[in-house]
């Protein structure tokens, strides 16, 4: 591994930003965690207006083992919430300057922050369950994720447009009350693309492209695959297993997507965007400006906490704007996001008083922390701090993989071994697992049909073969399956615990690998973590299922009494068996 030469800046009183230090930093954390490739990019704006780029990359991007280069294209995952938050206050500031091509509905006098979503849509378009959060919530909610809805990733496929998502909200039952808690959502970030969409008068990315990318010479950004593809410079991905995956967000999903994770960048066009935010709104390049400050300040500022503890000794607990996040580190203001989706793991740093900012985009997924922690040791070297980020490497050390590593489990200190005779005993399905078999259905997820390994049907034969080949079937053969095609799943897993209550777990299963490697193979986020899910048995028959938590939070009062479907966070109706 080693790190890109590049031209510094203009000014050689100024330090270089990847020095041999933190190119050995770099390479020790991506080995650490067997990160196959990453990208860095280094700017600062003096107060001459003075831009200064520096550019690192060590690892491969690609089965080939080519280096990465400056101008390497990656996801940028969920920094791209920023791009989104932007677009919309630049959109408010063209109707508030009288610019806008779209009118606003006549009951309206102005857009802002304050507007209350519910007067930007008709509700056969727009609706909540909870009638409070959809007359009160505001875009600044929409955008601080404080709308009480949980993120409820399962709900949408890669066949959903953004008016798909929009309309089914209606049927998500909400996990808290509008801000009473930050509660991470990407569907709010699709509405409010859509939002670009229909108040622009073109797509969100058209407009993304015409008032952010095009005027920051952010010329090899893009929303679509095949335009990143066409270049020859788009880096491939890893699992956290080591799997090379496909890159998972084709053009078809490109609308929808968008907002919430879809753009595709390097760490060239990311310094752009970075120079611009450093100099208050404005390109130092062009001396153009490209969003107002007032734009800036709402969408930076910390209106709400996100991480009520620090989470290590040398950063603050950490508050949530619109589209970035805002904390200290060694005493030093940072304004960041991190990003992920399979196979991509990102971040963007910025520091408005010392006018730095850092992008780090690694080539795989997973509980890793190169990117930041890379990050952290370039500001550590250019402010002349203490290096904690050599503690901090030593602190988040990985767990070695087990030849058979154990899932994720609800239960604590659960077995990898076969279970005992008391273990067997407490997994003892009340009726015949055929009996749970059948096709459940809800208004905002779908529906999808569970066999089991001894189900006949052609359907129910092809499930369980692909789990097969990819070594995916339970190994006590208490479990049910399904293919559920979603945005970020294919297959879904539901594993005896107790009484009828199953743990689901979520994956795309490659029953003919991927790449080179053609030996199938199942790819699982969040190292396959399971949610309990319970079904409702009424007179020996089954009713239907709850999905009982979509959100892990240790504040969460327990359940309510009441029946499945009363406490469940997701109820599913069952329509029919298998025939």
């Amino acid at each position: 591994m080693a790190a890109i030469d590049s031209p510094l800046s203009t000014s050689p009183a100024v330090k270089w930003a990847i020095t041999p230090t933190v190119s050995t930093f770099a390479e020790k954390a991506l080995g650490q965690w067997n990160i196959p490739g990453m990208s860095v990019g280094v700017v600062r704006v003096t107060d001459a207006g003075e831009v200064q780029t520096d550019f690192g990359g060590w690892g491969k991007v690609n089965e080939d083992g080519d280096p990465p280069t400056p101008d390497t294209l990656f996801y940028i995952a969920s920094c791209s919430k920023a791009f989104l938050a932007s677009a919309i206050g630049i959109l408010m500031d063209d109707f508030a300057q009288g610019q806008n091509a779209i009118p606003l509905p006549t009951s309206m006098r102005a857009f802002t922050w304050d507007t209350k979503v519910c007067d930007l849509f008709p509700s056969d378009e727009w609706l909540l369950e909870d009638e409070w959060t959809y007359a009160k919530m505001n875009i600044r909610d929409l955008l601080a994720h404080v709308t009480g809805l949980a993120g409820h990733d399962l709900a949408y496929s890669d066949t959903d447009s953004a008016l798909d998502i929009v309309k089914r909200m209606r049927h998500l039952k909400s996990t808290y009350e509008l801000r009473e808690r930050y509660c991470y959502n990407n569907q709010m970030y699709v509405m409010g693309a859509h939002i670009v969409t229909i108040y622009s008068g073109m797509s969100f990315t058209t407009f993304v492209k015409k008032r952010i990318l095009v005027p920051l010479g952010m010329h090899s950004s893009t929303y679509f695959l095949s335009e990143a593809e066409k270049t020859g410079q788009l880096s491939q991905s890893w699992a956290s297993t080591g799997r090379l995956i496909p890159p998972w967000l084709k053009d078809t999903v490109a609308e929808t997507i968008a907002g919430p994770g879809g753009l595709i960048s390097n760490v060239v066009d990311m310094t752009k965007w970075m120079a611009m935010l450093l100099n208050r709104g404005v390109d130092p390049s062009t001396k153009t400006r490209i969003m107002p400050e007032a734009v800036l300040d709402e969408t930076t500022m910390a209106h709400y906490i996100s991480e009520h503890v620090g989470p290590n000794a040398y950063t603050s607990v950490q508050g949530y704007g619109l589209g970035w996040s805002r904390q200290s580190y060694l005493g030093h203001e940072i304004v960041s996001h991190s990003g992920a989706i399979p196979g991509i793991k990102t971040i963007t740093l910025i520091l408005p008083l010392e006018r730095i900012g850092v992008v780090a985009l690694t080539n795989m997924d997973g509980e890793h922390r190169a990117d930041r922690l890379t990050s952290y040791r370039i500001i550590e070297e250019l402010l002349e701090l203490k290096h904690a980020s050599d503690a901090l490497l030593d602190q988040y050390v990985p767990v070695a993989p087990s030849k058979a590593p154990a899932e994720t489990k609800i239960e604590p200190n659960a077995p990898s071994d076969p279970p005992s005779t008391e273990e067997k005993a407490v997994r003892v399905v009340p009726l015949p697992l055929e009996h749970y078999t059948g096709t459940f259905t809800n208004p905002a997820y779908g529906s999808f049909t569970l066999c089991t390994p001894s189900t006949e049907s052609s359907y129910a034969r092809e499930v369980i073969a692909n789990f097969a080949s990819c070594s995916e079937l339970d190994d006590h053969g208490v479990a049910l399956y399904t293919a559920w095609r979603r945005m970020w799943a294919s297959h879904v897993r539901l594993r005896h615990h107790e009484k009828n209550i199953f743990l689901l777990s979520y994956c795309v299963l490659f029953p003919h690998g991927y790449g080179k490697d053609t030996t199938p193979f199942a790819y699982k986020q969040l190292g396959g973590m399971e949610v309990p899910v319970e079904f409702d048995v009424q007179d020996g028959k089954v009713v239907g299922l709850g999905i009982l938590d979509v959100v892990f939070d240790p504040r969460r009062p327990p359940h309510a009494e009441g029946s499945v479907e009363q406490r469940a966070d997701v109820w599913f109706s069952k329509e029919c068996s298998i025939g």
